[in-house]
C-alpha cells in the first residue's frame, strides 16, 4: 500500500505526517482527508494531488515561513467560506437542523428559529 493511504474500515483516506521543524507554522501535526474510495486505485487517483498541495505548503513553509502562515490563513476563509455557502444553499443551520424544520419560538427580547425534528414527548 502506499505511504500516504491508509484504510479506515472500508475507506482509504490520505494521511501527510508533518515534519516537526515546520508544526508551528503550518499549525497542525499531520493532513489528512478522506478519499471516499474503497478502490486503492482510485484512492490514489484522487489523494495525489492532495498530498502534491500538502508537500508544496510545508516546503513554502521551510523557505518563507510569513508566506505559508497567508496561505493558509487564506484557505482557512475560503474553507469557512464553502461551509457557510453549504449552510444557506441546502437551507441547513449552523447545527445542522433544515431550515424549513425550525420553529419561530419568542426568547428575551426576539424571535429566533430552533429546530423542532419532531422529538417531543
Amino acid at each position: 500500500m502506499p505511504k500516504n493511504l491508509h484504510k479506515i474500515g472500508d475507506t482509504y483516506h490520505a494521511l501527510l505526517m508533518v515534519p516537526k521543524g515546520v508544526r508551528p507554522i503550518i499549525g497542525r501535526s499531520k493532513f489528512t482527508r478522506s478519499t471516499k474510495h474503497k478502490s486503492l486505485k482510485n484512492a490514489q487517483i484522487t489523494a495525489a494531488p492532495w498530498i502534491a498541495e500538502w508537500w508544496q505548503l510545508i516546503e513554502e513553509a521551510r523557505q518563507s515561513p510569513d508566506a505559508a502562515l497567508e496561505r493558509m490563513a487564506k484557505l482557512m476563509a475560503l474553507k469557512k467560506e464553502q461551509e457557510e455557502y453549504v449552510h444557506v444553499e441546502h437551507g441547513i443551520d449552523k447545527d445542522g437542523c433544515h431550515l424549513s424544520a425550525g420553529v419561530r419560538t419568542r426568547r428575551s427580547g426576539g424571535y429566533f428559529w430552533h429546530c423542532d425534528l419532531g422529538l417531543r414527548r
